[in-house]
């Protein structure tokens, strides 16, 4: 499975206290078609973008259906800016040549449609370090940079001054 899809976590797009406060006939008809219209909440950055990545009926996924995470092979990818909601390029998230390039044909209208799943979990593998919500698992968080330990030994020389104000 794809690290990715680990944390795709469905949002509730009614919430049971506005349905219930619905007219029956609405209410059913939301309740009907609920799960062909899934969210997935978004990836949260440190740089207050949000990576959105959706498939359903309605988005841009393959296929074109609601099925579990895993049986998608392409999906919907959107960069949203967290304080209004205008759609954000790739480049907001990564300074990745390679990736950069690699996203440029899907790009269309300010999302990137049918993006292949092992393209957008290269993405992910790349800007977890940047993701403040959800919360990665341990196991999924980048390691820590391996640095070099290396210790000195030193002399302690200790120095007495003797300071005699009555001769300058």
């Amino acid at each position: 499975m794809l690290t990715f899809m680990k944390y795709l976590k469905e949002e509730q797009l009614c919430p049971p206290e506005m349905l219930a406060s619905m007219p029956d006939d609405l209410r059913e008809l939301i309740e009907k078609n609920n799960h062909d219209s899934r969210l997935f909440q978004h990836f949260v950055m440190k740089n207050g973008y949000r990576l959105s990545v959706q498939g359903n009926t309605f988005n841009y996924s393959h296929p074109r259906e609601t099925v579990a995470p895993d049986q998608y092979e392409a999906m919907e990818v959107a960069v949203l800016y967290r304080e209004n909601g205008n759609f954000g390029a790739i480049a907001s998230l990564t300074e990745d040549p390679h990736l950069l390039k690699e996203f440029q044909p899907y790009y269309s209208s300010g999302v990137y449609p049918f993006v292949p799943v092992e393209l957008i979990e290269r993405l992910f593998q790349a800007i977890k370090k940047d993701i403040v919500s959800p919360k990665l698992d341990a196991a999924d968080k980048p390691a820590p940079p391996k640095t070099k330990t290396t210790r000195a030994r030193t002399e302690r020389t200790t120095i007495t001054i003797q300071i005699n104000p009555d001769k300058e």
